[in-house]
């Protein structure tokens, strides 16, 4: 039963997913910024757990923690739909702007709050904030979305 399905916006690119995001991340470095147009909000998964179809391009740019990240895209409407992070090995990020109902899907966490635009507010949803990239922290919520799913 899909929980969750989204598109690029001529909908050349789709995906769909039976589970709902790990969990929800916020990213305020400068380089999601430049990529992403202002902030970047992504729904994690396990890249398994994603069911992808049509061809993106891909872009790789060094990411805020100085890993790779591997930008998909439209290659008709541009729109960035989701991306591979070498420090998040076997996870993927769906962009949440994507997501058919993004609305149910606020951050619970942000990273590279250091570089947080200061008229960017929350409404309370986010719970855990890092000044920089928080990899350990964010492995750790994994694992444990991994043990509530019963996968490990």
């Amino acid at each position: 039963m899909t929980k969750l399905a989204g598109s690029c916006q001529c909908g050349s690119i789709t995906f769909t997913s039976e589970l709902e995001p790990m969990f929800v991340n916020q990213c305020n470095c400068e380089r999601c910024r430049k990529m992403f147009g202002v902030v970047q909000a992504s729904a994690i998964f396990a890249d398994h757990e994603v069911e992808f179809k049509g061809e993106p391009s891909i872009y790789t740019f060094e990411g805020g923690s100085g890993g790779k990240i591997h930008a998909h895209f439209c290659p008709i409407c541009a729109t960035k739909t989701h991306f591979y992070a070498d420090a998040l090995d076997g996870l993927v990020g769906i962009v949440l702007g994507t997501i058919d109902d993004n609305h149910k899907y606020p951050p619970n966490s942000e990273i590279f709050t250091n570089y947080k635009l200061n008229w960017l507010k929350d409404n309370g949803c986010i719970t855990e904030s890092f000044e920089e990239a928080a990899v350990y922290e964010r492995l750790e919520k994994v694992i444990k979305s991994l043990e509530d799913r019963d996968i490990l």
